[in-house]
């Protein structure tokens, strides 16, 4: 899931969060997130050290994006 929100304080910036769930993405190595736009292209993209996702834990990304 990816939800965006406008922040109230500054209307020119949106803040976009995606989230995997406990039950998401069991026993698999991550390392890399990504933002990707409806013609599947890639608008932002994250890279890191792995991180071997469990039925334990919920991860969550967020990009906040200004517009001028």
């Amino acid at each position: 899931n990816v939800v965006s929100v406008i922040d109230p304080s500054n209307p020119t910036q949106v803040v976009f969060t995606a989230t995997l769930a406990y039950g998401d993405a069991i026993d698999l190595s991550l390392s890399e997130m990504a933002l990707q736009m409806a013609d599947d292209s890639y608008y932002s993209m994250a890279t890191f050290g792995d991180i071997a996702k469990t039925s334990l834990m919920q991860i969550s990304w967020s990009w906040r994006i200004s517009y001028l």
